[in-house]
């Protein structure tokens, strides 16, 4: 959790900074000494989870100005500290957005308690929060750029959710060639170059729509700008989209570097994509590996078997033996609507409804939303409906 606290008062700044309550709690803590006029530029590049601003003396002006902030950053919650406790005050607070409103003189108890207060009211409504998710295969050409951006499309149309796909594979990224013609104005790249400027506006300036709720940000063109991607503004870029978007899917490639574990550091899931052929088997085990020794625990982790064939010699239980992990998907071998998905730039949903491929990504993406599609009557079957 990040929080944010703006104040001209330098003492109060300086107070809030020697409570010892963030460390222990590991919160990350900004303190910036301005007012929320002069602080958008800070709010738009850190992303706090929570600002806190400090509202004494009278400065009503605040109030307006959150409002707007809300509305702009949709799931970033606002905390007022103020001298003065009048019902007018806290009746303002109430109509502007404002979710706890904290008596000055500030006292560390009375903070920690709203910032517990906010993870509790967080732990109620997480299943309505955007989720993050991350692809990666166990070895190149695994079929991971595939499957998330056909997913994203399918997650989009069939599923109604606001996608954003993020292209991570710095060196050979083409995620953007599986759904669409058009050329990138802009790259991943290039908004690291800008990151300063990076506001929501700017963000969607930057994306090739793919349908009005399906965009990605594509990877670098040239693989010497991948040197421009740092840690973060993965981290700044993702916690904006988080505001606007259900999901935000991560596309990362088979690169582990800092940039691709920041990103999967912010995920809710990570999917591992796998064949059933012994190389892909060893790679997968050594992936496995990294991800104990980056903390991250196995129910974040969720293996697919790609190109599944179930008259193949190795079977889904003897890669399970192998790896000591469970199979949550299969994808099928099906290789002729693959192969004119990729070839035409056109999601395999659009081409062939009902391909194997396609029943498993929307079976998936059922997994993902924990919502079951409803069946077709017999009779809109028997009319093609």
């Amino acid at each position: 959790m990040k929080v944010l606290v703006v104040s001209e008062n330098n003492r109060l700044l300086e107070d809030i900074a020697s409570f010892s309550g963030f460390k222990k709690r590991g919160i990350q803590l900004v303190t910036l000494r301005s007012n929320l006029l002069n602080a958008s530029q800070s709010i738009s590049n850190e992303m706090p989870d929570i600002v806190v601003i400090d509202v004494s003396q009278g400065k009503t002006n605040e109030f307006e100005l959150t409002e707007r902030f809300k509305a702009q950053y949709k799931n970033m919650t606002f905390m007022m500290m103020s001298d003065d406790a009048s019902s007018e005050l806290l009746l303002k607070a109430i109509r502007s957005g404002i979710s706890e409103v904290i008596t000055i003189p500030l006292t560390e108890p009375a903070l920690m308690h709203a910032l517990d207060r906010y993870e509790a009211k967080l732990s109620v409504s997480a299943s309505h929060q955007s989720r993050v998710i991350s692809f990666i295969s166990c070895k190149g050409g695994g079929g991971s750029t595939f499957i998330s951006t056909n997913l994203g499309f399918i997650l989009a149309e069939v599923f109604k959710k606001k996608v954003l796909l993020i292209d991570l594979n710095q060196y050979f990224g083409d995620a953007s060639m599986y759904m669409s013609e058009q050329k990138p104005s802009m790259t991943l790249a290039d908004v690291c170059n800008q990151i300063s400027r990076l506001d929501f506006a700017f963000l969607e300036s930057s994306l090739i729509e793919v349908t009005p709720r399906y965009k990605v940000l594509a990877a670098a063109e040239n693989p010497a700008n991948a040197s421009d991607i740092k840690p973060d503004h993965i981290d700044t870029i993702i916690r904006l989209a988080k505001n606007y978007y259900d999901y935000v899917i991560l596309d990362v490639g088979r690169q582990i570097d800092a940039v691709t574990v920041k990103g999967m550091d912010l995920s809710d899931h990570i999917y591992p994509v796998v064949q059933l052929v012994l190389p892909y088997i060893r790679d997968a085990k050594n992936l496995l590996e990294i991800f104990k020794s980056l903390g991250y625990s196995s129910n974040k982790v969720n293996l697919i078997v790609n190109r599944y064939d179930k008259s193949s010699k190795l079977k889904l239980g003897d890669l399970n033996n192998a790896l000591n992990a469970i199979v949550s998907t299969t994808i099928p071998n099906h290789y002729a609507s693959v192969t004119e998905s990729v070839n035409q730039g056109v999601p395999v949903y659009k081409l062939a409804k009902n391909s194997p491929v396609t029943k498993a990504l929307v079976t998936l993406a059922e997994d993902i939303t924990s919502t079951k599609l409803k069946e077709k009557g017999i009779f809109s079957k028997m009319l093609g409906n």
